[in-house]
């Protein structure tokens, strides 16, 4: 009688187990989603003087290499064999981003050029929007005071303290809520409602703006509308953002698509960009609690009729999309002043090339992501099991009627 139940018992335990597997791990199996990519970046510097270049310091920053950013979402890693030149040394920016620094020759000849080129591979996991809900969302006091000082300061791109107008737009859209993601929400309304995204034929110059550029106290005593492209809206947001005291930065990446990319010259042909199948992106980081730091998009997630879908269609969510740097604190804005006007001073040129490419994985699939497959292994394995279990039982029993005949 004992036997028959352990055999009962192990029969329904094999189904149960092998309906379980069939219905999970499939499923657990997808939520693992990683893909690997290759980016590539080629930058020549040219002389056009009529005589040799020293390079500084300064210009050897330039020369530098960013080494994107290793976060929860990416896994970077530089590929020392594709360098055209050593690395010297390893450093940060101010706002942590890291560097390499390559020794490059001190010096470039008359109609000369020097060409870097490196690359990198990314692993890149894929992301799902949040669920968002007002009656989740924290108050604006509850938000921990050590990150409205790191990420509100009146610094850097955002001096909101010198254009005071920022500060009466963030709050006249504030009223008296205190629901943080309903004032982001209604900032992002009115940051898409005042500052179009500057279309390909207006983009002739690829300096980024000051949120006093983007939209000016002139556009605001007119009540005209704005102009800037993907990190000056969402600069001028960020700044709105701070002055209420909701912490905010920039992030700067690559998005990844057949559709992105082209060349383009700017600055009389001083600097060249040539990107394939994927396209410079600048989006905002918010934080509102409970959900932590947000993605808020304003030129590829924005939508004039819901514009909770800059954050929930942020490119980090629709797109393959590499994060590069973030910017804190640092003025870029002035970096790229002073590029152009050294570019042009010193009768230099730079021709940038980008490139970004998937690999390709010929990979046998494993059973149990079959879906046919896993249901007959596994069922084939539970008959195994069971015809086992009953002729060990069968011989255990014939062995118990031949002891008591004897």
């Amino acid at each position: 009688m004992r036997n028959s139940c352990m055999l009962g018992m192990s029969i329904i335990f094999l189904l149960v187990t092998s309906q379980f597997l069939m219905t999970h791990v499939k499923i657990d199996a997808m939520n693992r989603s990683e893909d690997t990519y290759f980016f590539t970046q080629r930058v020549t510097l040219k002389n056009r003087g009529s005589e040799n270049y020293l390079l500084s310091d300064i210009d050897k920053r330039v020369l530098s290499t960013g080494l994107f950013v290793n976060d929860s979402w990416q896994t970077v890693s530089i590929q020392p064999a594709n360098l055209t030149y050593p690395i010297e040394r390893f450093d940060v920016d101010m706002d942590g981003n890291g560097v390499a620094l390559l020794r490059v020759p001190d010096s470039v000849p008359t109609q000369a050029s020097i060409t870097i080129t490196v690359s990198f591979r990314i692993s890149l996991r894929s992301r799902e929007a949040p669920s968002l809900d007002y009656d989740r969302s924290g108050k604006l006091r509850e938000i921990d005071p050590r990150l409205i000082k790191e990420y509100c300061g009146s610094v850097g791109v955002w001096k909101y303290d010198e254009w005071k107008y920022i500060g009466v737009i963030a709050r006249r859209v504030q009223g008296n809520e205190t629901n943080v993601l309903k004032v982001v929400e209604s900032l992002i309304g009115w940051t898409g409602a005042n500052i179009l995204t500057a279309g390909s034929s207006e983009s002739l110059d690829p300096l980024p703006l000051y949120p006093n550029e983007t939209f000016s106290y002139e556009n605001f005593l007119k009540g005209e509308k704005g102009r800037g492209d993907c990190d000056d809206k969402a600069n001028f947001l960020i700044a709105l953002c701070r002055s209420l005291g909701v912490p905010a930065y920039l992030q700067i990446g690559f998005v990844h698509g057949s559709w992105f990319g082209g060349k383009k010259e700017f600055w009389n042909g001083r600097l060249i960009y040539d990107q394939k199948e994927l396209g410079g992106h600048g989006w905002a980081a918010v934080f509102v609690p409970p959900w932590g730091w947000l993605p808020v998009d304003m030129t590829l997630g924005y939508s004039s009729s819901r514009p909770r879908d800059a954050v929930e269609k942020a490119a980090v969510y629709t797109y393959p999309t590499f994060l590069y740097q973030i910017i804190k604190s640092g003025d870029y804005v002035y970096d790229w002043t002073v590029l152009k006007r050294r570019l042009s001073d010193a009768g230099l040129s730079i021709y940038v090339e980008e490139s970004i490419r998937k690999q390709i994985v010929e990979k046998r699939e494993p059973i149990w992501e079959n879906g046919w497959l896993s249901r007959i292994a596994i069922f084939l394995i539970a008959i195994g099991t069971v015809t086992a279990v009953a002729v060990q039982w069968k011989r255990k029993l014939r062995r118990s009627v031949k002891h008591r005949s004897v």
